[in-house]
């Protein structure tokens, strides 16, 4: 008996790792730290080891789910815009 292990379409879209990196390590950053830090919720000595963990990765599959429905419409994630915007064409304030 085979078993196939391939993975599914949905998947192989959500682990790519072109174009949207930085903007899951950036929203990933500010909400985390938003949740957990003094100037946020403060929630760091609040939680449970394992309550932070889950939390971290909730985030992190909300991000992702965000940016598959992004990347529908766009090729890049938004901060991947804003910096391709100012390689490009420099920064103008």
């Amino acid at each position: 008996m085979v078993v196939s292990l391939a993975p599914k379409p949905i998947m192989v879209q959500a682990l790519k790792a072109d174009g949207s990196n930085l903007s899951i390590y950036l929203g990933r950053s500010i909400i985390l730290s938003t949740i957990f830090s003094g100037y946020g919720l403060g929630l760091w000595d609040s939680v449970y080891q394992l309550t932070a963990i889950v939390i971290g990765v909730a985030v992190t599959l909300g991000l992702v789910g965000a940016l598959l429905i992004w990347r529908v419409r766009f090729a890049l994630g938004p901060c991947e815009c804003i910096l391709r915007q100012i390689t490009l064409y420099g920064f103008r304030p």
